[in-house]
């Protein structure tokens, strides 16, 4: 496949630099890993000798997971180098991607705490994990309060919880099979629900190391698509960690949560477009190789339109992260109105124009080595992630 790779007008050095370095990272190492992963057995995927670590430890050593950037550069670079990379990462593989987004999640948090003993325990090298969703409630989530029945609020239909017992916090129950790099984690931000002894229901957020005693974990998931990106139940059964890693309690929780599925909306929109222009690729470089009636099929109209309507798609898919990535940065108080915005539209362009991509291809687009099919599977296992696009609408209009 040909690759053009220009600079876009605009991009400070320092942000094409970072760019042209994903982006080679992404052509030259991430792609063809995230190829062999998809058709390994899920659990040889992720043994010493897969070829996930050897990537995992490139893009550490590149610095791509941005948390040296942080505090180093102005929050509007770091926004725009932060989509600049997510959408070449997603470009080379949206598995591998997600993954290295979600191993940082723990170390943000710990940011976020402002605490320096936590964010020296919490730190971008180490794998974590977002511990939100459980067995009894997925999307939902995010808002119990506004989106399902009352019926099925958190309280005792919990699948996991904290209790305060002195200077600790026991934990017990368990998290779904959808926590992302639940089986390789070393440590999991813990979303559940907390009881600090008055027998009062409320939700906090707590980093938890995954090498306590008491911590057991499932095994990882075979998916349709996203392979590259293990998912895992994960147990605890009386697990004791300090006090101090409560992070966030009752009353701050329901904002800290809205900002980070706000903050994250961004990057998701352009993991997503990149997915997006990586079948678009595919699919025109295809147009103009494949030869039927005795001219190449890119001289047929109707190939033509579905190619243009991609591109369109993209093109628009790229400007409303962008857009929503910059509103993020000029307001403090961040819009789940907005930022859902570039979520759900973006994921329904991945999933949009990798149908197109498959149709531009044929009968050929069912054979592995034309790399559609993953696409295809990758962008529709990708469309639940950080919510279904139905829930992130029902809670967006809340802030309408």
């Amino acid at each position: 496949m040909s690759d053009v790779f220009e600079r876009q007008p605009g991009l400070s050095d320092l942000e094409f630099s970072m760019q042209e370095t994903a982006h080679r990272f992404a052509k030259d190492i991430m792609r063809p890993a995230g190829q062999t992963i998809d058709r390994m057995d899920p659990e040889l995927a992720f043994a010493k000798d897969s070829p996930y670590w050897a990537v995992r430890k490139q893009f550490c050593d590149l610095g791509l997971h941005l948390g040296e950037l942080i505090g180093e550069v102005t929050p509007m670079e770091y926004s725009r180098i932060n989509g600049l990379i997510a959408e070449e990462l997603g470009w080379g593989d949206y598995g591998l991607a997600g993954s290295f987004f979600a191993a940082s999640f723990p170390a943000y948090l710990a940011m976020m705490s402002g605490r320096p003993e936590l964010m020296e325990k919490f730190h971008y090298n180490q794998i974590g994990c977002w511990g939100l969703t459980e067995p009894n409630h997925g999307s939902d989530q995010i808002d119990y309060s506004q989106a399902i029945s009352p019926h099925a609020r958190g309280g005792e239909a919990s699948d996991c919880v904290a209790v305060r017992k002195g200077d600790k916090l026991i934990i017990n129950g368990q998290k779904s099979a959808w926590i992302s790099n639940g089986y390789i984690a070393d440590v999991m931000s813990l979303f559940c629900r907390y009881d600090d002894g008055d027998n009062k229901n409320g939700r906090a957020a707590i980093l938890v190391p995954l090498d306590l005693p008491g911590i057991s974990r499932g095994k990882n998931i075979y998916k349709l698509g996203l392979r590259a990106l293990p998912d895992s139940e994960i147990f605890f059964d009386d697990v004791e960690v300090p006090f101090e890693n409560l992070v966030f309690g009752p009353e701050q929780y329901p904002h800290v949560l809205r900002g980070i599925l706000s903050g994250g909306s961004g990057p998701v929109g352009a993991l997503n477009t990149g997915l997006a222009r990586a079948a678009y690729e595919l699919a025109l470089n295809y147009s103009k190789d494949r030869v039927q009636g005795g001219e190449p099929i890119f001289n047929h109209k109707n190939i033509r339109i579905k190619l243009a309507t991609m591109f369109q798609k993209i093109t628009a898919s790229r400007a409303l992260y962008r857009h929503v990535m910059e509103q993020n940065v000029y307001n403090p108080e961040l819009s789940y109105s907005v930022s859902s915005a570039a979520k759900t539209m973006c994921v329904e362009t991945a999933i949009d124009v990798t149908g197109l991509a498959f149709e531009v291809f044929g009968g050929a687009a069912v054979v592995f080595e034309s790399g559609i099919e993953k696409l295809l599977r990758d962008a529709r296992t990708g469309s639940i992630g950080e919510g279904q696009n139905d829930m992130v609408r029902l809670l967006a209009s809340l802030d309408l």
